[in-house]
C-alpha cells in the first residue's frame, strides 16, 4: 500500500486564491533472501584463455544473502502530480537504483528521475532518466519481469528492461488498447568497440561526440491478448566503431485464466545493444574484449533471441513461473571459432502471497553456455521474502 505524505489544497496568502492541488507519494519494495550459485568455467575455451587474465576455471560455488535477485529488486521512490487544469497534469518521479538490503547501501535515484507533462487527449512527454519506450511497450512479456537472476529475460532478449539517462520520451494515449512510444537519449549507454575492446569515449561537448540511444515501441493490449514490439539502436560517439548496434523484438501473451502463455522473438544486429556480457564475480572480465556492462558495437555480429514461458495461479495465494530462452550466435560470432555456442536458460519460480504487500519467493535456474561462451554452465537456487510499501 502506498502512503500519501501530502495531499491538500494550499491557500495563497492575502488574496485567498487557491493554488493547484498536488500530492507526493512515498513507495518502495524491499526484498532479501539467500541464493546458492554454482558456475563451471571450462579450461578449453580458446577465447577465455586468450582474453581473460587468470580465469577462474573449474567449478565455483557460493552461498550468500542477496537483495537484487528477487522480483523487482529492492528500491524506494517518491512520485507526485499537480493538476494544471483543462486535463493537463504535471508529474515527477524519483526512484532509487537497487538498495542493498544486506548492508543498507544505495546509489541515488539511478532508476527514475523525470518530469512529465500529460493530457489524456495527446499522451505524455517525459524528460530525464527513465525506462526506454521499447521497454515500456514490451512490459509483461517476460514471465519473470526482468528479474530472478539467470531467468531474467534481458539475458537473452536484451530490451525487456533498459534504463537510460538524458532522455526525452513521448507516449501516445491508448486507442482501444493500442499504444506507441518513442524515446531518445542524447547521452546514454556505455559503448565498447567490439573489434578493439576499447570503451568508446565521449567528449564534453558536441552531439555527435555522445553515445545516443533510440528506442521505439508498439503495444496492443485488449482482453486476454497482449502483442508488443520494440526496436532499439545505439549510435556510438563519432561512429567510433563504424557501425550502430540494433535490436528488435516481437512478443506477446495470451491469458487462458488457468494459465498465461508468454513468447518473444528478436535479433541483435551489428553488436549487442544492452546487457551485461561480462561478469567480474565470475572471473570472465575481458571475455568479449570489454571490461564492463554496456553496448558492444561490432559490425557483422548477430544473435537470434527467443523466449517462451508460462505463468499460472496455484491455489488462492500462489503463482508458478516458467521460462525457456535462447540466444543463438550468428554472423561473425558463429563463424569465429568454437568459443561461442547457443546460450540456453531455463527458469522455474514460485511466489506465495502472505498478504497484498508481502510475498515469499523461491526459484531454480540453469544456464548452459553463459554469455554464449561455450562450456560455461551455471545453476542458481534462491529463496526469500518481499515486502512492498
Amino acid at each position: 500500500m502506498k502512503k500519501t505524505l501530502l495531499a491538500a489544497a494550499l491557500l495563497a496568502g492575502y488574496t485567498g486564491a487557491a493554488m493547484a492541488e498536488n500530492s507526493v507519494t512515498l513507495y518502495g519494495r524491499l526484498s532479501v533472501g539467500y541464493v546458492y550459485e554454482s558456475v563451471k568455467i571450462p579450461t578449453d575455451n580458446a577465447l577465455i584463455n586468450a582474453e581473460v587474465t587468470n580465469p577462474r576455471t573449474g567449478t565455483n560455488n557460493q552461498f550468500e544473502m542477496a537483495s537484487s535477485y528477487a522480483p523487482g529488486g529492492s528500491h524506494w521512490g517518491m512520485k507526485g502530480s499537480e493538476d494544471l487544469g483543462n486535463g493537463l497534469k504535471a508529474s515527477f518521479a524519483l526512484e532509487s537504483a537497487t538498495i542493498n538490503t544486506t548492508n543498507g547501501n544505495w546509489s541515488g535515484f539511478g532508476r527514475l528521475a523525470y518530469l512529465e507533462l500529460s493530457k489524456s487527449s495527446w499522451g505524455s512527454v517525459r524528460l530525464g532518466r527513465d525506462y526506454t519506450a521499447g521497454s515500456n511497450m514490451v512490459s509483461g512479456i517476460d514471465p519473470f519481469g526482468a528479474s530472478w537472476g539467470f531467468a531474467n529475460g534481458n539475458n537473452s532478449m536484451g530490451v525487456i528492461s533498459v534504463n537510460q539517462p538524458n532522455m526525452i520520451k513521448y507516449t501516445t494515449p491508448s486507442f482501444s488498447g493500442a499504444q506507441a512510444a518513442i524515446s531518445y537519449s542524447t547521452e546514454g549507454t556505455t559503448v565498447y568497440n567490439g573489434d578493439t575492446g576499447a570503451q568508446v569515449s565521449e567528449a564534453a561537448f558536441g552531439t555527435s561526440n555522445k553515445n545516443r540511444y533510440l528506442s521505439i515501441g508498439l503495444r496492443y493490449a485488449n482482453g486476454p491478448v497482449l502483442v508488443a514490439g520494440s526496436y532499439d539502436m545505439v549510435s556510438p560517439a563519432n561512429n567510433a566503431a563504424n557501425t550502430s548496434p540494433k535490436v528488435w523484438m516481437l512478443g506477446g501473451t495470451y491469458d487462458f485464466k488457468v494459465a498465461k502463455l508468454h513468447g518473444a522473438f528478436g535479433q541483435n544486429i551489428d553488436g549487442i545493444t544492452s546487457g551485461s556480457p561480462v561478469s567480474d564475480s565470475l572471473g570472465l572480465n575481458g571475455a568479449f574484449g570489454v571490461t564492463g556492462a554496456g553496448s558492444i558495437a561490432a559490425q557483422g555480429v548477430r544473435t537470434t533471441n527467443w523466449l517462451i514461458g508460462a505463468s499460472a495461479p496455484v491455489g488462492e495465494a500462489g503463482q508458478v513461473l516458467l521460462s525457456f530462452q535462447q540466444q543463438i550466435p550468428g554472423g561473425d560470432l558463429d563463424q569465429a571459432d568454437s568459443s561461442f555456442s547457443t546460450q540456453s536458460i531455463v527458469g522455474l519460480g514460485y511466489l506465495y502471497s502472505m498478504s497484498k504487500r508481502t510475498q515469499l519467493y523461491a526459484s531454480v535456474n540453469y544456464v548452459n553456455n553463459l554469455y554464449m561462451l561455450d562450456g560455461v554452465k551455471g545453476t542458481q537456487v534462491g529463496a526469500g521474502i518481499i515486502h512492498r510499501f
